[in-house]
């Protein structure tokens, strides 16, 4: 494993000029100046406050000789702390054998392939599979030490690509640095491109309806493929909400193909919805 996401991380970030390395699972930050430890810390924006809280409660910065270091105490120019990102313990969901597609891993992140018919997690003693259960497994076959944290979630029926952060700090960064695109199938769009805003509104038990009395939600659309009866969009979502594209598309009149629960047309090759 490496850290190629972290590094890649500090490549694209201003404040590499502090020269921040990573190397043997530890970040290395060399002080540019006389200044507390916490000082250094909190005086910079590649880590977020909270992540910077948690390293100084955990007692998370040593010395070259692998001394814990207090955040109050005060290092010259040049020197050099090593801090510790990595979990100290595993999420605890019943682990379940399943062949994950994994698409990218390192030391930080973890990204799969997820298929259809898979939740993301039931409760964390249920044995029913689920997403987080196969990853339990997965940690624990490959010795890794790592609570999964899921950077995006997708519904039952949609595939595609799930993130998941092995730590806080990629956790917190990823939430901040990626967007959300998607492939929808509908029927033939009455525009090339336009965008949906209006709020939706939790209806039990599984629907999600426009409303002006619910949550904002924001979504944009362009098409890229159709032929006389069907359109084919990548479609952007700035929120997140529960069933945001196929309530906005419904909303416009133009349910998912083999979107059933919110009236989307039958079709014998749409054994589910067709969102990826």
């Amino acid at each position: 494993m490496n850290g190629k996401f972290l590094n890649r991380t500090l490549k694209d970030n201003e404040n590499s000029k502090l020269n921040i390395q990573y190397y043997n699972k530890k970040l290395i930050i060399t002080s540019n100046k006389s200044q507390s430890i916490k000082s250094l810390l909190f005086n910079q924006s590649f880590f977020s406050n909270s992540v910077v809280k948690r390293i100084i409660s955990e007692n998370r910065i040593y010395d070259k000789n692998n001394k814990t270091l207090s955040f109050k105490q005060i290092i010259e120019k040049g020197q050099k702390i090593y801090i510790d990102l990595f979990d100290r313990e595993n999420s605890d969901y019943v682990p379940i054998e399943y062949p994950l597609e994994i698409l990218y891993e390192d030391d930080f992140v973890i990204i799969i392939n997820k298929p259809v018919d898979n939740i993301l997690f039931f409760t964390k003693h249920n044995d029913k599979p689920c997403i987080a259960s196969y990853l339990s497994h997965y940690y624990k076959k490959n010795k890794i030490t790592a609570k999964f944290r899921f950077v995006n979630r997708l519904d039952k029926d949609t595939t595609g690509i799930i993130i998941v952060a092995k730590t806080k700090f990629s956790h917190t960064w990823l939430l901040e640095n990626h967007e959300k695109i998607y492939i929808a199938v509908s029927p033939k769009l009455y525009k090339k491109a336009g965008k949906i805003t209006v709020p939706l509104l939790r209806r039990m038990p599984y629907t999600y309806p426009c409303s002006t009395e619910g949550k904002e939600a924001y979504t944009s659309f362009r098409e890229f493929l159709c032929n006389r009866n069907f359109s084919v969009s990548g479609v952007k979502i700035k929120t997140g909400r529960t069933h945001q594209i196929r309530a906005h598309f419904k909303y416009i009149g133009f349910p998912l193909v083999g979107d059933y629960a919110y009236g989307g047309m039958l079709s014998q090759k749409a054994q589910r919805y067709f969102l990826h």
